[in-house]
């Protein structure tokens, strides 16, 4: 993996438009937002109703759910590590893309771990990544978790308070603003 990073990294060209002129035009940095939990936590329904929040707001977001696909994906594989591998490093090249385009992008992923967790962050660095987990998950260190949601909670609460860890890290991170 680290070296598809450092050959994307090296055969990249950018353009003059940098990320702190496309967050100037957009007025948001951009982000990659993984809503993750078991199976039936409600992190599908909270991502899609912080997209139209977001949306509503004027920022330019986009949802992405992967929930129980990635799982399938890796199922229909004849080695099931292997497809679960490359299903997360597409999206988090894809995540990547993205971020670095401005675009601030919600994904709702099922059966994750620490691993693939610290993967999708490695594959979009050096963009933003914020991490919800929706329910008991004790898969994930404290540290990896930025806000940590009750199970089935109402979508108006838990994405108030995604906002708010998003408002939030406007005053502790310079770099970053909503």
């Amino acid at each position: 993996m680290n070296q598809q990073i450092k050959k994307r990294d090296y055969s990249w060209e950018r353009s003059q438009i940098t990320p702190p002129l496309r967050a100037g035009k957009y007025q948001h940095k951009s982000a990659f937002i993984i809503i993750t939990g078991k199976i039936e936590t409600g992190k599908q329904r909270i991502a899609k109703a912080l997209e139209e929040a977001l949306f509503n707001l004027g920022k330019n977001v986009y949802f992405l759910g992967i929930s129980n696909r990635l799982v399938l994906a890796s199922q229909d594989s004849k080695d099931k590590t292997l497809g679960k591998y490359d299903a997360l490093v597409q999206l988090g090249g894809l995540a990547h893309l993205m971020t670095d385009a401005g675009l601030i992008l919600i994904t709702s992923i099922t059966d994750i771990d620490q691993y693939e967790l610290a993967m999708l962050k490695k594959l979009n660095n050096p963009n933003r990544t914020l991490v919800i987990c929706v329910g008991e998950d004790n898969r994930f260190t404290t540290e990896s978790i930025d806000l940590a949601l009750v199970e089935n909670e109402e979508s108006e609460i838990a994405v108030k308070k995604i906002v708010d860890l998003l408002v939030k890290a406007v005053v502790l991170d310079l770099e970053y603003e909503i």
